[in-house]
């Protein structure tokens, strides 16, 4: 096998440095993803308690009469 030429090692070289670039961009991305299901999660759970409440409050509360 014939060594490779200083363009090839170059671009070789380009290529992991671009490649370490976008993995760097995909992990920020990653961590921005989770952080708002993390958000949604939070607010889904809230409103969910809400509305349980609201339930317990109008319904169970009430003897059952709403």
């Amino acid at each position: 096998m014939a060594k490779p030429t200083q363009e090839q090692l170059a671009a070789a070289e380009a290529a992991v440095e671009e490649s370490a670039s976008q993995a760097i961009q995909d992990a920020a991305e990653g961590q921005q993803v989770r952080r708002y299901g993390e958000e949604l999660a939070s607010s889904i759970r809230r409103r969910n308690a809400a509305n349980h409440f609201a339930r317990w409050l109008f319904r169970d509360a009430a003897g059952g009469q709403a």
